[in-house]
């Protein structure tokens, strides 16, 4: 029977078709079936109470975080539109449209499009991971060897980083973590200047998808392998290789504290 606990991980498990909820502290299961129905989910993003859920069949859902009821679960769609990445900056998501290779800018509360060509000019099937920090807006570009910066604000690009098959992004304090699907590793960056700080911050993931940082701690989606593996996001020493594990094809990953 599905249980509460005083707080969740979520994972979206595409080859299935379902998010699960699981408990931080143990990774025991809480709730296989939080939500399902859905339609190839890939990455997902919490604010508050509410959880967005990306479907590269056509769209993004909004779910009662506490309950996995849906609220809208054709919250954004669009024509040509295969949300796989997301990222949430105050009132503003950004959507990473594979389809098309661009970045759309919509009203996180309404789901109202504010640029559905926000960012332009990236190789479709190609655009996954997003990540915001600050007026930052972080663009991983699977097909090429290139993690680009652009201003959250305006779109203007700022810069890039040479990572080969970038898919994962998360924050700690100034530091981005970028994740290689290419490599199977995660590197560490300064997020204002760019600069290198260590290229095999972590090097036993197995394709890593979404990744993310709470309580540091960094949760990584490991999509070949079935698992959710924890590492110290100060030091990338694993924690568990295998925290959650028998996953079917886990691409995304949040934690509700």
């Amino acid at each position: 029977m599905p249980r509460r606990a005083g707080a969740q991980i979520y994972v979206s498990q595409n080859d299935t078709g379902i998010v699960s909820e699981y408990d931080t502290k143990t990774g025991e299961l809480i709730n296989l079936n939080f939500i399902t129905g859905l339609n190839m989910p890939t990455e997902l993003v919490l604010s508050g109470d509410i959880l967005f859920v990306a479907n590269i069949g056509g769209s993004v859902g909004k779910y009662d975080a506490k309950t996995g009821a849906a609220i809208n679960p054709s919250f954004i769609t669009g024509t040509d539109f295969q949300p796989s990445g997301l990222a949430l900056s105050g009132e503003n998501l950004f959507v990473a449209n594979a389809d098309l290779g661009v970045v759309g800018k919509y009203n996180a509360r309404t789901g109202t499009p504010i640029d559905v060509s926000f960012v332009t000019g990236l190789q479709p099937m190609q655009v996954f991971g997003v990540g915001a920090l600050g007026d930052s807006l972080f663009v991983a570009f699977t097909n090429g060897f290139d993690f680009f910066k652009y201003n959250a604000k305006t779109g203007k690009l700022l810069g890039s980083l040479p990572v080969r098959g970038s898919y994962g992004v998360a924050f700690l304090g100034d530091k981005v973590f970028v994740g290689s699907i290419n490599t199977d590793t995660i590197a560490e960056y300064n997020a204002n200047t760019g600069k290198l700080i260590n290229a095999n911050f972590v090097t036993d993931v197995n394709t890593p998808y979404q990744i993310t940082v709470v309580n540091d701690k960094l949760y990584v989606a490991n999509g070949d392998s079935g698992t959710l593996r924890v590492y110290h996001a100060k030091t990338g020493s694993l924690i568990n290789a295998a925290f959650i594990s028998g996953l079917a094809f886990p691409i995304g990953v949040a934690v509700r504290r």
